[in-house]
Order: C-alpha cells, then structure tokens, then sequence
C-alpha cells in the first residue's frame, strides 16, 4: 500500500545507476534521433505502473505513536518534537482509511476526503487530502482545532514530482506542488469560515512540500499564531529569495540529511521551503552519504542550472554539447524511472534501442556523464535500497525517536 512512497527515490537511483554504467558494452548503436524521439515519447506518456523495486522497503510505521489526543505547545513558533512524533504517524499514511480512522482516535470529525480515488495512472497537480475538526490541548486548555493531513506520493505521481513547473518556465514556486496546496487552501477556507481556529497542518514526501506551502498560504491568511505545520521529507517547493520574505514562524520540516527527495529540486537552482529545517542526522556513515549526494547533485546542476534548461536544454546523447534531435534531463529521469519499474526484460524502446543501447550511446562522450559520480554511490542493487530507505516514514520515525544530533537551518 504504500510502496509507492519510494517511487521518486527508484527514480534517482536507478538514473544514478543509469550513468555510472555509461562504460558498459553494447551489441548494437541505434540511431541517436531514433532513440532521443523514443525517450521522449514515452516521458510524455506519465510512465510505468509498475514498481517492483519498491517491494524491497519497508515501510511500516507504528502505529503506537499517534495516542489518542493532540497536546500542542502554547508557543507555535517552537518546534515540538512530541508533536511530530504523532504526526509522522499521520503524515506517512497513504490510505483514506487508514487516516480516516486515525482521525477518529484523535477525536476528530473527518469534514472531507478528496482525490484518493484516483487512479494509479492520474498525473494531475492534485494531491489527496484529509481535513477534519476536533479538539486539542493547547496550554492546558482544551480548544476547536482543524487537522489537515496531506498524503504521500501515490500512484505515479512521482512522474509529477519531476514535474516540477508545467509551464516549463523558472518561476518562484515549485509549480508541482503550489498548485494542489492552493486548491486545498481554498477548501480548507470554505470548510474553517470565518473562525480564526488552531490549525494543524502535517504531510510526508510530496505531501509534505505540498503541505510546506500549504502552510505558506494559510500563515498568509490567518497569521502564524495559532498555525502549527509539520512536515517529513519534504523536496523544497519555492525559490530562497521567497521563503527569506515570508519567513513563517510555524512551519517545521524535517528532514533525513541522507534523503535524497529532500535535495530536490536541487538547492543550486536557488531553491527552498518555506520555515525552519530541522535536519535529522543518521549515522558517520550515512552523514557521508548524505554528503557524496549532496556533491554529486551539484554536477547536475553544472549541466542544467536553472529550471529552464532541465527541460529545454537537449543533450547529444553521442558526443558533447546540445542537438537538436537530443534529450534534456528532464526526459531521462523520465524514462529511466520507467525501467526502473517496467518488469524483467520488458523495454520502452523496442528490440533494437533497449537501455542497453542507450547507455552505449551516453558512452560516447555526450555532457550527461558529468552526473556519472552520481550513480557511483548507488553500484550495485543493494546500495539502491541503502539509498532509498532513507526516505522511508519508517526511517524517518526511527530518527524521531532520539533526534539526538538534529540541527537546524
């Protein structure tokens, strides 16, 4: 059920995998236009349903944490890790159900569910929601609340989640993620009226960066106060000169060192989120993982270093510099995101141009091998998983459970 949490982080580590193999041997040189026209077609389709590497995670969470109230700190502007320890419990759910009776335990009334009847297949900027009305304890005192849970990456919506700006444009917002975070914004207005209640806002994965600016727009309209917006794993949803305007006091997010989906969109593009990180440190070991990944991400963006040119810079993919009948970054992660959850032995390219064939092409020279020490931190499958548990809810609670070395940024 919730497999599909990882799905961005397959996606990462198989294009890691995908470029550390350009020295790889091939049979056969397709034509290069042939082969860039495929990638493309099929990065236009919204990519595979399947996702058989992420049967190798687990991502359970348990379910104890919640308890059966909400205790919030009188002062909203402080970071209560007891609080997040319950909401992670929330925020890493990915079935209506399942929320829909946490709520329950909390002793709130779910008001509304939307979107999570959407197929697996439905790339639409939306991104399901539960909001619901109950009451906390705030200071010793009980008090109305609105709890606002965002779900995780679901379906193929990790296809979306590189999809970060649809107009292809650089904007001040990561597109992606402003757009669904509005359209819950104006529900949860419509919901709230003209109460000025305590609002709890939480989410994991692109949950949370839809939640981080969710939590944006109802600083905006309702103050920080009595806003209380925690998020998990969030990638970053808006340029730094935006979230240095609108500090938001409230807004928490925290974030494995070592998570690769909380690097992206990489900061070099003059990304961020909105609030204070707090950042949760793994061991020696991870650290340096988290470091190495950092570096590495810094030669994609060598290559592509704005918005724009991920999506309109074409690479040749047999020799330096761009062409015209090339690819751009954006629809190789797209299309090496599709082996990554296509079955054994199925191609997206035909007999002939297998990805086999394209990292032959890669091989000759073309400027994507400046991503190649990407993938060399990723090797062999079981590095892969190393890497992607470390944007597990599970993960993510066990480092909850001590924060004994989180620092914030």
């Amino acid at each position: 059920m919730r497999r599909s949490l990882i799905k961005t982080i397959c996606i990462m580590a198989a294009l890691l995998l995908l470029l550390s193999s350009c020295t790889g041997r091939v049979t056969a040189e397709p034509d290069e236009a042939a082969v860039a026209a495929a990638i493309r077609a099929y990065s236009a389709s919204g990519g595979s349903g399947n996702d058989p590497i992420t049967e190798r995670f687990d991502t359970t969470v348990d379910p104890s944490w919640l308890g059966m109230s909400l205790t919030l700190p009188q002062n909203s502007a402080e970071p209560d890790n007891a609080l997040a320890r319950q909401l992670i419990v929330l925020g890493g759910e990915a079935s209506a159900s399942a929320c829909a009776s946490y709520y329950e335990t909390l002793g709130f009334t779910v008001l509304e569910q939307r979107y999570f009847d959407q197929t697996g297949q439905d790339i639409t900027q939306t991104c399901a929601y539960t909001i619901g009305r109950g009451t906390v304890t705030r200071g010793g005192i009980e008090t109305q609340a609105y709890l606002i849970t965002l779900r995780p990456t679901a379906g193929v919506k990790w296809f979306a989640n590189f999809n970060i700006s649809p107009s292809r444009t650089d904007t001040s917002f990561v597109q992606e993620f402003l757009l669904p975070a509005n359209d819950v914004f104006l529900r949860a207005k419509e919901l709230i009226g003209e109460e000025h209640p305590v609002i709890i806002v939480t989410g994991f994965s692109r949950g949370a960066s839809c939640a981080n600016v969710l939590g944006f727009l109802l600083d905006a309209a309702y103050g920080s106060d009595d806003l209380y917006v925690y998020t998990f794993a969030s990638p970053r949803t808006v340029t730094a000169e935006v979230a240095a305007q609108f500090p938001c006091p409230s807004i928490f997010n925290y974030v494995n060192s070592a998570d690769p989906v909380a690097m992206i969109p990489p900061a070099g593009w003059g990304l961020a989120r909105f609030g204070t990180d707090i950042l949760l440190q793994g061991s020696s070991s991870i650290r340096l993982l988290g470091a190495a990944l950092r570096e590495r991400l810094a030669d994609l963006v060598a290559i592509c270093p704005d918005v724009y040119s991920f999506y309109h810079k074409r690479f040749s993919l047999t020799g330096p510099g761009e062409s015209e009948s090339g690819v751009t970054l954006f629809e190789i992660i797209m299309f090496v995101g599709g082996q990554a959850f296509s079955e054994p032995g199925e191609s997206f390219l035909g007999d002939e141009t297998d990805l086999s064939s394209l990292l032959g092409l890669i091989a000759k020279g073309s400027d994507l091998r400046a991503a190649q020490g990407l993938i060399v931190l990723v090797g062999a499958s079981d590095n892969a998983v190393r890497i992607g548990t470390q944007h597990q809810p599970k993960t993510y609670q066990e480092m909850l459970a001590g924060l004994d070395g989180t620092e914030t940024e």
